[in-house]
C-alpha cells in the first residue's frame, strides 16, 4: 500500500473502491486499503486513529493493526513503518470502511486537534 498510492489528502469521505481507482489517499485510505487487504487473506485486521508525533508537532493520523503470531501489531501503510512505537497516540478504532464511517473518523481526528492542542507525556511502557 506503500508504494502503490500517491500520498494525496482527501478531506471528503472516500470510498475503498475510489480509492483503488485513483491510487491516491490520505493517511486514512491507506489504512483503509491495508485493512481490506490484510482481511481478504484472512489476517485479522483495523484501522486505529490518533495522533502521531511528527518533529515536535502531533498531527491527526491513521494506521492498522493486525493479529499477527497471536498478537496485535501495528504497522503505518502511510509512512512505511512496520511498528507503531512511543510517537502514535491511539484514540479510537476507525469503524468499518464505508464512505460515512470514513468521513466521522476524520472529523473526530480533527477535532482531538483542535480541542486537545497540548499534551503532557506523564508516562509509558517500552515493550523492548
Amino acid at each position: 500500500v506503500y508504494g502503490y498510492l500517491q500520498k494525496e489528502y482527501t478531506p471528503q469521505d472516500t470510498a475503498l473502491k475510489s480509492v483503488m481507482e485513483s491510487k491516491k489517499g490520505d493517511c486514512l485510505d491507506h489504512a483503509i486499503l491495508l485493512t481490506a487487504l490484510l482481511r481478504a487473506i484472512d489476517i485479522p485486521a483495523q484501522a486505529a486513529g490518533g495522533l502521531c508525533l511528527s518533529g515536535n508537532i502531533f498531527w491527526s493520523h491513521a494506521w492498522v493493526e493486525a493479529y499477527v503470531k497471536e498478537k496485535w501489531i501495528g504497522v503505518d501503510p502511510y509512512d512505511g513503518r512496520d511498528t507503531i512505537d512511543a510517537r502514535y497516540l491511539k484514540w479510537l478504532d476507525v469503524p468499518e470502511y464505508d464512505a460515512i464511517s470514513m468521513f466521522k473518523t476524520k472529523m473526530q481526528l480533527y477535532r482531538l486537534l483542535a480541542f486537545h492542542p497540548e499534551f503532557e507525556l506523564i508516562d509509558y511502557k517500552s515493550e523492548k
